[in-house]
């Protein structure tokens, strides 16, 4: 298999381990890109439809080389595995199934600027002044909650009697809320917490999103935070092959809420699970 030349041994068996959960510890300059590239053609060369084959990372430029790489692999002729960050996979989730939980086929999507004028303007309809209380500073405070899966209607009964603060953020978010049902927009937290949401109560639809992608990758793993963990295991619950690569060294989003549990007790969570750490530098 000459696409396995000048790879070093754990390389190697990153690549070759096909199937059942697999954890890759790798630093960097380790060569992770190339294991999860190599590997994701591996898979193809030995019978694996493109089409079942899952690939996420945090960024639209590392999805975006990542897309390339694993294309220039393959050749021009046939499909590619959908490659996406996590907003792109939830994305494509909710255009796929999201009618189920009522969300339209065709939806757009908030921005942060967008969804700071929407913020704004509750918050002005609540009489409160910015220099009080920021669109900015509510926001993050919805998104937090959104990241650990609280939904507008919980977070206003939990604080509805709370402090200034989270009061108006309760408020507001149910404001929000109405004005991104009437523009039929999500923003960027709806494409994590709503499919998470779909797959939790719809066991069909979390049965085909399964078949779909039977080989699951997840790049940057120690960046994920709790709902993109529970969506992962969702996913990868019927077939698991999951395969993560993470670095216990970085973690560089912790800002949005990010676990580095989801590496560490990844083989608790997979008993069965392999172990392979990339040791050898290349920078």
């Amino acid at each position: 298999m000459r696409y396995l030349e000048g790879l070093n041994d754990a390389q190697k068996r990153a690549v070759q381990a096909s199937d059942g959960p697999i954890s890759v510890l790798a630093g960097a300059g380790s060569g992770k890109t190339r294991v999860l590239t190599t590997r994701i053609y591996h898979l193809v060369r030995t019978g694996v439809p493109a089409g079942e084959i899952l690939a996420v990372t945090f960024t639209n430029k590392a999805a975006r080389e990542m897309r390339e790489r694993v294309r220039a692999m393959l050749g021009n002729d046939g499909p590619v595995p959908f490659v996406a960050t996590f907003h792109g996979l939830g994305r494509e989730l909710l255009e796929s199934y999201g009618k189920a939980i009522g969300i339209p086929r065709y939806f757009s999507v908030y921005d942060r600027d967008d969804s700071e004028k929407a913020i704004g303007a509750a918050l002005k309809a609540l009489d409160v002044e910015t220099k009080e209380l920021s669109p900015r500073a509510v926001l993050g405070r919805i998104s937090r909650a959104k990241g650990a899966g609280m939904r507008a209607q919980e977070f206003y009964e939990k604080h509805a009697r709370s402090s200034f603060g989270n009061r108006i953020a309760a408020e507001a978010w149910l404001r929000y809320e109405k004005t991104l049902a009437a523009e039929k927009a999500l923003d960027f937290d709806d494409l994590i917490a709503l499919p998470v949401r779909l797959l939790e109560e719809h066991a069909d639809i979390r049965a085909l999103a399964q078949d779909r992608w039977r080989y699951i990758h997840i790049d940057e793993y120690q960046d994920t935070n709790e709902l993109q963990g529970r969506l992962a295991n969702m996913l990868a619950a019927k077939h698991r092959n999951l395969f993560v690569v993470g670095d216990i060294d970085q973690t560089i989003y912790t800002w949005r809420g990010a676990t580095i549990e989801n590496l560490l007790e990844f083989d608790k969570a997979y008993p069965e699970s392999q172990t392979i750490i990339l040791e050898r530098n290349y920078r």
